[in-house]
């Protein structure tokens, strides 16, 4: 089923689809292009549930050597390290498709901060990678 779009007028000119479960199982018409049983269900099982896999995902751990502030970004995003083994760092920026934005090579022996310039960057998430030695860490970053 369906409607007008009212959630943003401007920029949205097409239907809402939206409809209730219970009705579409069944009582919105004879035929599989109509009915979700057909699709859901198609032995007649009447299962309500299905054995599945457990999907989670996990915390980022927290690293002591390590600063990215602020987040969310307006402008300028600063990486600070407190490390002492004198890594080189290489930070990379991605999109949410894998699009490599942005990469730095950072020689911690000669700074312990380093500046990424965002302000050409489109509203949304990104994705920070930092590696170094031993060390790689991914960390989601928001552009406002």
């Amino acid at each position: 089923t369906g409607g007008d779009s009212n959630c943003d007028s401007s920029a949205l000119n097409l239907p809402d689809y939206y409809g209730m479960f219970s009705y579409s199982w069944d009582k919105n018409g004879t035929d599989s292009t109509e009915v979700l049983k057909y699709w859901l269900d198609p032995d007649s099982t009447d299962a309500i549930s299905l054995k599945g896999l457990s999907v989670s995902v996990e915390e980022p751990v927290k690293v002591d050597w390590l600063t990215i502030f602020p987040n969310p970004v307006m402008d300028q995003l600063t990486v600070k390290t407190s490390a002492d083994d004198g890594v080189k760092i290489n930070m990379t920026v991605f999109d949410l498709w894998g699009n490599l934005l942005v990469k730095k090579d950072w020689d911690t022996r000669l700074n312990k901060e380093i500046q990424l310039d965002m302000t050409g960057f489109p509203p949304g998430m990104y994705l920070l990678e930092i590696t170094g030695g031993d060390r790689r860490i991914v960390r989601k970053i928001i552009k406002q």
